[in-house]
């Protein structure tokens, strides 16, 4: 069986995230971009305007809190928080750091001491990620900021 040539789709040219966010609103407006579970039975919609809307927010909030050219770590399960929290940081001007949630405690912290991360991320800050230090924000569903103090 032979497989029939089909024409390219034409899409827009896309440099960065902050412009793929912003053309995906702007394209899909209020479609929903993802769904997911919280608790048992309630389904969570956002659409391409909530993302974007909630991207903002963050990315706001990470730019005047860290600056910029940062090193900022996410210890978290896919999640739509874990995919916000990565689009607003490197929206913000710093760099993301995914960490698997599932390292032991002294890969992650050997992991934040070479590359010199300064602010972790989590989604839920329990007894194994609570040795990180004071907690500096909670943004949706428990989600959590913490700097780390400069080792210098």
């Amino acid at each position: 069986m032979n497989n029939k040539p089909y024409p390219y789709y034409d899409a827009p040219q896309v440099t960065s995230i902050p412009q793929l966010v912003t053309n995906c609103a702007d394209m899909y407006k209020e479609k929903i971009a993802f769904r997911y579970r919280q608790g048992r039975f309630d389904i969570i919609s956002k659409t391409y305007n909530n993302v974007k809307s909630d991207c903002d927010v963050l990315s706001r909030y990470i730019h005047s809190k860290f600056g910029e050219k940062q090193k900022i770590a996410i210890i978290s399960e896919n999640s739509y928080e874990w995919i916000l929290c990565f689009f607003s940081i490197i929206s913000s001007g710093n760099i993301a750091v995914h960490i698997d949630k599932d390292m032991s405690v002294d890969d992650i912290h050997s992991i934040i001491d070479s590359i010199r991360i300064s602010v972790v991320g989590t989604r839920k800050i329990n007894m194994k990620y609570r040795i990180f230090h004071p907690v500096l924000l909670q943004f949706l569903h428990g989600k959590t900021f913490e700097k780390i103090p400069s080792t210098k």
